[in-house]
């Protein structure tokens, strides 16, 4: 869900992205929508839950920038599993998966990074 891949792989995604600042207690996706971007935290963290049969929502993590959050969906173009919401007031870049996917086809060592983080 959580990655981070160092600093360099950080401005080269940013500079492809869509810059955005979120408040806390912000959702910054949702669990079962459309999985069409993801989300690079350069500030703040985010509070991943999830909800059970019985509608609870509970909460199966929480990532602090800088890291990238991306759901499986965004690959087989599915919905997001999880919903992020903002445990504090932060600054992220939102990148379409094609974007994403183009870095990593001219970056593959990136994108094995990833994969062994």
């Amino acid at each position: 869900m959580s990655h981070t891949a160092g600093p360099e792989w950080f401005h080269a995604l940013a500079q492809r992205a869509s810059r955005r600042e979120y408040a806390c207690g912000e959702v910054l996706f949702d669990e079962n929508e459309p999985a069409d971007e993801l989300v690079i935290l350069s500030a703040g963290t985010v509070r991943l839950t999830r909800q059970t049969s019985s509608g609870e929502s509970i909460a199966v993590g929480e990532e602090s920038a800088p890291c990238i959050l991306i759901t499986p969906g965004v690959f087989d173009g599915g919905t997001n599993c999880v919903t992020g919401v903002a445990a504090s007031n932060g600054v992220a870049y939102v990148l379409q998966p094609s974007v994403f996917e183009q870095y990593c086809l001219d970056n593959p060592k990136f994108l094995l990074r990833l994969l062994t983080d």
